[in-house]
């Protein structure tokens, strides 16, 4: 991540840690916003799989006889 990055995830923690009055470091914020990411990346990485339909799961059947 860039500079600016960390700077705005660092201020952010910071704020909220104030704000709520917790006793936690700002590093144990950026962790957890770091561990989010981490899950909403993979529920996009799991949304680019094909969703397996009954249709999809039925041999082919061509609607043509002979």
């Amino acid at each position: 991540m860039d500079e600016v990055t960390i700077s705005f995830i660092s201020e952010l923690g910071r704020n909220i840690l104030e704000y709520s009055g917790d006793t936690f470091d700002s590093r144990y914020f950026f962790q957890q916003f770091i561990v989010l990411i981490r899950r909403y990346n993979s529920i996009l990485f799991r949304e680019t799989f094909p969703v397996v339909d009954e249709i999809d799961t039925q041999p082919f059947q061509s609607g043509f006889s002979f």
